[in-house]
């Protein structure tokens, strides 16, 4: 486990990597197909209010771990929990990849 996850210390990931991201607000899973670029990340647009579950299905190659500060794992929700509602309609979130030990 990383002790530093400030993004000033951390080299942005170079390699492919792939999300979901699922809820019971949702229709269906949401993977990185479904996203948009913006900022060196991505996007999903119009996703409804609720508590989501936001997992990495995929890593750079020769990473295989990651952190995701500030957001509990919650393993009902089957990844990092991300809550969006009228108070946080728009989350950032930032996921730190690292070398299994």
């Amino acid at each position: 486990m990383p002790n530093d996850d400030n993004p000033a210390n951390c080299a942005a990931s170079a390699g492919s990597y792939d999300f979901r991201l699922a809820g019971s607000t949702l229709d269906g899973a949401m993977t990185g197909s479904d996203t948009a670029p913006i900022d060196g990340g991505f996007l999903w647009a119009d996703v409804p209010f609720g508590a989501f579950g936001l997992r990495e299905t995929a890593f750079t190659r020769g990473f295989g771990r990651n952190v995701v500060p500030g957001y509990p794992f919650n393993e009902g929700l089957g990844g990092f929990e991300v809550d969006l509602g009228e108070g946080d309609p728009d989350v950032t979130v930032e996921v730190f990849n690292f070398i299994p030990e």
